[in-house]
């Protein structure tokens, strides 16, 4: 889970909280059960509380009304140069760089925990460097998660709360994972952003996309597993927070925008104004204005779709519940205090 910021205000269980989601949970310890001799985790696997909860849960029982975290958005699994949560890929999905194998049910006996086992030296020195090592980290990380998923009941179509997740997520859950399979296709081709791509493929809905989708039916399961996992973490952690007497739970920084080359724009693009960019105003810091490079949302298609945009924003979403607010409380009133300028212009 990420590293966690605590704002703590003293109060204790509140009568009208509303309740969690129940994710998947049990026992930590030697008491869980572990897989079968295949290496497949179980049916009914349980999962040990992860860092997240137990920071949850701790700041509950220390009087914490609420526990704030930093952006969890989706950043880029194929470019991990790409670290700010300010400029994810997209906001309606998390970060899988987040995803604690150790907390996964069934990781206990598992065959990606072995392989975590032999990483254990290279674990060492990424958690005692100066600076977090975003690469390094999903190196390590990556293939522990491909051989989960190899071995799980979901990529044989035996997890039925795989399949929900999935149903639920809908249409904007399978443009993500599409896009996260063709990002690892085209790096693999020397082509390390959406621009390189070839331009049938530079947005959902293609004829060629769908080809791919279909081709590699797999690859993009796996990537919405990928979700899952993440998902069901998240909402561990928000259960235990409010579980624990808070007053209000897990709340999430939401960004202001996404990178252009995302997979939130590219999915849908018809949403946003191609040539202009979010900013803000001159000030002390920035005298001639700042141009952050975020799109924004075009005004008169939000109007055509109803809003679509905003009612798939992650503060709607309830397969984890959390509070969300935005990025900064300047931009509270998002769209008087935006300033957009046309893209190259100061």
């Amino acid at each position: 889970m990420p590293r966690v910021r605590r704002r703590a205000e003293c109060g204790g269980p509140h009568p009208s909280r509303r309740p969690a989601a129940r994710p998947l949970r049990g026992p930590a310890g030697p008491d869980c059960p572990a897989a079968p001799p295949s290496g497949r985790p179980s049916r009914r696997p349980t999962a040990a509380p992860g860092t997240g909860a137990r920071a949850a849960r701790d700041a509950g029982l220390r009087g914490a009304s609420f526990l704030g975290l930093s952006p969890v958005h989706a950043l880029f699994e194929s470019d991990r140069t790409k670290i700010s949560p300010y400029s994810p890929s997209s906001r309606l999905f998390l970060e899988t760089l987040f995803i604690e194998p150790g907390a996964l049910p069934g990781f206990a006996g598992s065959r990606a925990e072995a392989m975590l086992a032999k990483a254990r030296t290279r674990v060492d020195a990424l958690r005692d460097a100066a600076l977090v090592d975003h690469a390094g980290i999903w190196e390590v990380l990556s293939p522990v998660l491909r051989a989960y998923w190899e071995d799980s009941d979901a990529r044989s179509g035996a997890d039925a709360a795989f399949d929900a997740f999935r149903e639920a997520g809908g249409e904007d859950l399978r443009s993500h994972a599409t896009f996260e399979a063709l990002s690892a296709h085209f790096k693999a081709e020397g082509a390390h952003w959406l621009g390189d791509w070839p331009e049938e493929y530079r947005r959902a809905g293609t004829q060629a996309v769908s080809a791919f989708a279909e081709e590699h039916a797999e690859e993009v399961a796996y990537h919405a597993f990928l979700q899952f996992l993440a998902d069901r973490q998240l909402a561990q952690a928000a259960e235990a927070a409010l579980d624990s007497g808070m007053r209000l739970g897990l709340y999430r920084d939401l960004a202001v925008g996404a990178d252009r080359g995302g997979s939130e724009v590219w999915s849908h693009p018809e949403r946003f104004a191609g040539h202009v960019s979010i900013g803000a105003p001159p000030d002390l810091l920035a005298p001639k204005g700042q141009d952050w490079g975020l799109p924004a949302f075009d005004p008169l298609a939000m109007e055509r779709d109803g809003l679509a945009a905003f009612r798939a924003d992650p503060r709607w979403r309830t397969l984890a519940p959390t509070e969300v607010r935005p990025w900064t409380d300047d931009y509270v009133n998002l769209f008087g205090a935006l300033i957009r300028s046309m893209s190259g212009r100061g």
